[in-house]
This record gives structure tokens, C-alpha cells and sequence, in this order.
């Protein structure tokens, strides 16, 4: 195997006993964004009134383009960084929407939502899923693919059932595409050749519509039913704590709760160093760190302990497939990395 951390996977093996994540009444839908449209379309079958929603402010746009598709007049609740290694939600300007999105990041919190509002909740538990104790909600929906290599993986569930009925339709040309692609993945991890799955990849991505209903693919419910969850938990907290003694001083969250499962180490880089710079030198040494998330133009601009997390927020994978070996190796490069490159924030700043 090369030496690289992050980017795309490759297959995940299976076990025979099933790991008891998922309800047996649960919709597989072929990404989280299918899955949030599904819930929109069945929640519009149940409430044709309903027209406004409340999301987080810190979210991706995929998040968005359902609610956005099916006009919803959209408002966006404030998540702030606190000082003291923690995010803080305020839920008022939400209180008075039919709806409320709400997630819990990077599998370090539980879900949280106010307990008097009136309106529908849909919890996007795709960082948590690993967690206990997460499905709450009127709604629960999210994605695998973050998680392992999975050509599908979108997941939605209706607390009292639903009225829409599980899409069949399937996207089979990106199924295809997407296995295609973790086959190349893992030749080019055992041979360090031409990286072929990242155009495989960029292929299947660009045939999912914005707002398609899809199903997922049903040998993914079975992999998602089947695969090492109790493997993946304790492989990932080990590797949160190995990085946790290099990267201490950067971390966007103190700790991590006994149970709890993180599905990247999140940091929050010191406000003189340009994150985007420091992206681009670990690349150079195949070590990829994505950004949660680029900020959408439908998303206003709010208080700087909101813009923050957009600013500074750089994601380390701390996943199964890499140990404590890889682990050290990557907290030393990151560590060293934002040393050498203190100052290059207020370089960008003075250029704005």
C-alpha cells in the first residue's frame, strides 16, 4: 500500500451478523440529498401547508437544494464556535418555521433541538450515525459515503410512517461508475499508479440531478446492514486519540463523549494561518484534508463566531482505514505544516 490519507474509498468488507443500526423501516435512497428530497415530498403529501424551513447556518448545499427546489422560504438558525470548544445553536429565529433541519457535527455531539417547538424535525444524523441514541425527530435521514466505500447510501426514516411511497427508480450508470471507481481506487493504492478514480469519481458525481428521488442500490442496504460498526468505532476513536496529542491545540471540539464515534477530527486553525495554504502543502505530501463545507450563496453572512467555522475549519480523516502508524504521521505533518505557515492568513487578509 502507498503512503496517502483521505479521499475516496475504496470497498468495504462485510460480517455476516447485522450491525442493528437501521430500523427495518427505513428508505434507501441513493445520497443524503435524495434522501432529504424524500422527506420534503412526503412531508408535503402529510402538510401541503407547510412552507418555510429552518436550517443551520453551517451546512453543505446539498442540504439546501431540496428545500430550495420545492420553494421553501429558507431561514438560517446561527451555529457559533465558543471559546470553550464548543458550538452554540440559537433556535429563535427558527421557532416560527413549519420546519427545522437540524444535524450534529463530525460525531462529537448529540442531536440537539428546542423541546417546545411546534413544527416538523428532521434530523440529519450522517455524522452521528455511528452514535447511540440519535434517532430523533419527526424525520431522520442522511448518507454513508462519508463513512466507507458505498456506491449509495442515502438513508430516510418516518417516525409514524410514511405516505410517500420508497422510490424504485435507480441511477444505474452512476452505481456502475462508482464501483468502476473504487476498483481504481484500490489498484492505485496497491500499485501507486495513475489516479484513474478521480475522473470515475467527478462522472458518477455530475449525473446526480440536484433534487432526484432515487433508490439506493439494495446490495448497499445489505452493506450498510452488514458492515464492522463496532470495527470502525473503536479503529476511528483510536485514531481521534492518537491525533489528539499532536493536533491538541486546534481541535474545534475539547472531547470526544465515551461512545461517541468521529467521522473526521475537526480543527480550527489559528486565525493567522490560511487554511487553503495549508491544504495545498499536505496535498503535496498525499495528505487531503477536506473543508467543511464551501459556504453557499444562499447562506447570509451572520457574526464572526458563525463565519468562523467557514473560515478556519479543516477536517482530518481519522478513519478505518489507517492506524496508529499513520495516524502519528499524519498529526506530525499537520503540526509542522501550520508552524511553518503561521502568518499566511494575514497575508491573505491584507490582500483582500
Amino acid at each position: 500500500m502507498i503512503k496517502e490519507i483521505g479521499s475516496e474509498f475504496w470497498e468495504t468488507p462485510l460480517v455476516d451478523d447485522d450491525n442493528g443500526l437501521f430500523p427495518a423501516d427505513i428508505h434507501w435512497l441513493v445520497s443524503g440529498r435524495a434522501a432529504i428530497a424524500h422527506v420534503l415530498d412526503d412531508l408535503l403529501k402529510k402538510n401541503p401547508s407547510a412552507s418555510s424551513a429552518a436550517l443551520p447556518s453551517w451546512c453543505c448545499g446539498s442540504m439546501i437544494e431540496p428545500f430550495f427546489q420545492r420553494g421553501f422560504k429558507l431561514t438560517f438558525y446561527p451555529v457559533s464556535f465558543m471559546r470553550e470548544g464548543d458550538l452554540k445553536r440559537d433556535f429563535s429565529l427558527a421557532m416560527g418555521c413549519d420546519v427545522l433541519l437540524v444535524m450534529s457535527y463530525f460525531g462529537f455531539e448529540e442531536p440537539e433541538y428546542p423541546g417546545d417547538y411546534s413544527g416538523v424535525v428532521i434530523n440529519d444524523i450522517t455524522h452521528s450515525v455511528l452514535n447511540r441514541d440519535v434517532w430523533l425527530g419527526d424525520y431522520v435521514v442522511g448518507s454513508l459515503r462519508k463513512w466507507m466505500g458505498i456506491a449509495t447510501g442515502g438513508y430516510a426514516w418516518s417516525r409514524d410512517g410514511f405516505v410517500a411511497e420508497a422510490p424504485t427508480g435507480r441511477l444505474g450508470e452512476f452505481e456502475k461508475l462508482r464501483r468502476c471507481a473504487f476498483i481504481e481506487k484500490q489498484k492505485y493504492m496497491e500499485q501507486d499508479g495513475e489516479k484513474k478514480y478521480l475522473a470515475i469519481f467527478s462522472q458518477a458525481n455530475s449525473m446526480l440531478e440536484p433534487c432526484g428521488v432515487y433508490a439506493g442500490d439494495p446490495k448497499d442496504s445489505q452493506t450498510a446492514r452488514h458492515f464492522n460498526s463496532c470495527y470502525l468505532a473503536a479503529r476511528r476513536r483510536e485514531n481521534y486519540n492518537c491525533l489528539r496529542q499532536f493536533l491538541g491545540d486546534y481541535l474545534l471540539f475539547d472531547q470526544l463523549p465515551n461512545t461517541f464515534v468521529p467521522l473526521f477530527v475537526p480543527l480550527l486553525l489559528p486565525d493567522d494561518v490560511d487554511k487553503n495554504t495549508v491544504r495545498s502543502n499536505l496535498a503535496f505530501k498525499r495528505i487531503y484534508c477536506p473543508s467543511h463545507w464551501p459556504r453557499d450563496h444562499r447562506i447570509p453572512m451572520l457574526d464572526s463566531n458563525s463565519e468562523v467555522l467557514y473560515e478556519r475549519e479543516v477536517s482530518v480523516p481519522c478513519d478505518q482505514r489507517y492506524g496508529i502508524e499513520e495516524m502519528t504521521w499524519l498529526g506530525e505533518a499537520l503540526l509542522k505544516t501550520i508552524q511553518e505557515n503561521r502568518g499566511s492568513g494575514i497575508d491573505r487578509l491584507s490582500q483582500e
